[in-house]
């Protein structure tokens, strides 16, 4: 009989995680199919300048291609190759020239909600013939769901194409026609903050959440999945109130024959009185929003919308189908899908991306008119540099994780980033699921660029190198893990900060570069990029970019 202890800190597979680093072995000695093309290019140069010039002179010429080449192909900066910065460079000034980097909304009459005088038209509506209402949906002669006119959201770029439908539930149906995505989005919060948990439930969360990941991954028609956290001013008044709201609701108890609330002035006078007059003495306070997007391919679910009806309506059918398992999944881990966003407060999460100084007065409305109409979401202005975006009132500069921590990873290694001060920032994940084979197949790739490097390094003499081998490593502790049976993703980490002009937008970023020092984490600036990357981190539209990199997990 042996005796099994439990799991500490040091024996934890999930608190010594450990993150692939970027890929180098490319097509041929760390090179990408763009730099190989360029590199024949130059040989081919140089072996017609030698032809043609005869020695001694084509010995000189053929020594300049190819240092000229050498010094532009080879060499890489901030995560990029000299030629992928010139394409990034060329296409940022043909859309400054063409005036792509540059929003303005044009002013246009407004859609604004109308209430019936008469109540009993909005309980009971007036239903085209052979309509029906079965349990509160609106559905056709033929059973199928019948949707309202859409809202459009006015967002720069392609991001205008995006319509959003309100579903029979209530909840805001995104459709992006240029992706042919269907987006939905959910408000998530915890039963418990995971720090304050002990380690052995800190095991039990973090192992759920990855069975969810795995669970995700195996929903038909699932494309992208973004996790947000997004920390913002809200107004304390709603704090007051869910204090009080709280008070009511807490358990009560029988002393001296009288029925006494367990919570507030009734627990501890002073620190009720203490905790009522810091949130009047408040204006604002910074809370963290989470929120998490899923987005559904129209092509990969193209037969099942077929037999629910076709269009959108068939779309929003076959999602509704989905539901449950999502919020099953979340709730095993600690996770609560607290509501799916409707279309306000789906509108509320981006006019606080693009104005977070809204964010105030927009967290005192209530009722119906609660969070922000969709017609009115978008900027009225953006401008887009080489290293940030401004928009309405605010500046922004978005960030891609380029390097994971080097080390073992403990849980909750983001923490560092998601506190790192009360200013506006957003911490962003993107996760594309991708089938196990693919993934496989793709590591056998993997394998023999690296093999293929590796017989080079010995042909031509040269050294070892640790970093070459520990890429090997990786390759394999991916596949370790895939036969194991965790989902497999291509991971994108990304980071959007912002203040109020510039300079305040500077020392927020010094801020959030010692937060990710801390969580050891590398962050680089989407040079060039910060108006589609400000789409893919700020704004809950689950977008995926090439922003240099992306792991697969």
């Amino acid at each position: 009989m042996t005796l099994q202890t439990a799991p500490t800190e040091s024996t934890s597979s999930y608190n010594e995680a450990r993150f692939g680093r970027r890929p180098r072995t490319g097509v041929f000695m760390g090179l990408s199919w763009l730099q190989v093309i360029l590199a024949m290019m130059t040989l081919l140069m140089a072996v017609g300048s030698f032809l043609s010039r005869g020695f001694p002179r084509g010995v000189i010429s053929t020594a300049l291609i190819l240092i000229i080449g050498g010094a532009v192909i080879l060499p890489t900066y901030f995560g990029r190759s000299v030629p992928s910065w010139i394409g990034v460079f060329f296409m940022f000034r043909l859309r400054k020239a063409l005036g792509q980097a540059s929003y303005r909304r044009k002013l246009d009459s407004q859609i604004t909600a109308t209430v019936s005088e008469n109540p009993e038209d909005n309980l009971a509506p007036n239903l085209p013939k052979g309509h029906t209402m079965v349990e509160g949906v609106h559905r056709d002669k033929k059973g199928r769901i019948v949707l309202g006119e859409p809202s459009r959201l006015h967002l720069p770029g392609v991001d205008d194409q995006v319509e959003l439908y309100t579903t029979p539930d209530g909840f805001a149906f995104a459709y992006d026609k240029a992706r042919q995505l269907g987006l939905i989005t959910a408000k998530l919060t915890t039963t418990r903050a995971f720090s304050m948990e002990s380690f052995e439930r800190k095991m039990a969360r973090t192992g759920a959440f990855d069975d969810a990941l795995t669970a995700f991954g195996m929903i038909e028609g699932l494309a992208l999945i973004q996790l947000s956290d997004q920390t913002r001013m809200l107004s304390s008044r709603n704090i007051r109130e869910y204090y009080d709201h709280r008070i009511e609701k807490a358990p009560v108890a029988i002393e001296y024959g009288e029925e006494v609330k367990l919570a507030g002035a009734q627990i501890d006078p002073f620190l009720d009185s203490s905790y009522r007059d810091l949130a009047e003495s408040a204006h604002t306070q910074s809370i963290h929003e989470q929120w998490m997007t899923l987005g559904f391919s129209a092509r990969e679910l193209n037969s099942e919308i077929e037999e629910n009806g076709k269009g959108v309506a068939g779309f929003v059918e076959a999602i509704m189908q989905r539901l449950g398992a999502v919020n099953d999944s979340m709730q095993q881990a600690g996770v609560l899908v607290q509501y799916w966003h409707d279309p306000r407060s789906f509108s509320a999460l981006i006019r606080s991306a693009f104005d977070p100084e809204t964010t105030v007065e927009i967290s005192e409305r209530s009722g119906d008119f609660a969070g922000v109409e969709p017609n009115v979401a978008g900027p009225m202005a953006v401008e887009t540099s080489w290293s940030m975006l401004q928009s309405d009132s605010a500046c922004h500069r978005v960030y891609w994780i380029s390097e994971w921590p080097r080390k073992k990873a403990r849980m909750g290694f983001l923490e560092a980033l998601i506190f790192a001060g009360d200013f506006p920032h957003t911490i962003t994940q993107i996760l594309r699921p991708v089938t196990v084979g693919k993934t496989l197949k793709r590591i056998e790739t993997r394998k023999t660029d690296w093999e293929t490097t590796d017989k080079f390094r010995k042909k031509s003499g040269r050294a070892n190198s640790r970093q070459h081998d520990a890429e090997f490593e990786d390759i394999e502790s991916v596949e370790e893990q895939l036969v194991d049976g965790h989902g497999s993703y291509f991971m994108t980490g990304m980071v959007t900060v912002s203040g109020s002009d510039k300079s305040e937008l500077e020392r927020n970023c010094a801020k959030m570069r010692d937060a990710a020092s801390r969580s050891r984490i590398e962050l680089l600036p989407a040079y060039g990029q910060q108006d589609s990357a400000f789409s893919a981190a700020a704004l809950p539209l689950a977008k995926g970019m090439n922003v240099g990199m992306t792991l697969p997990w």
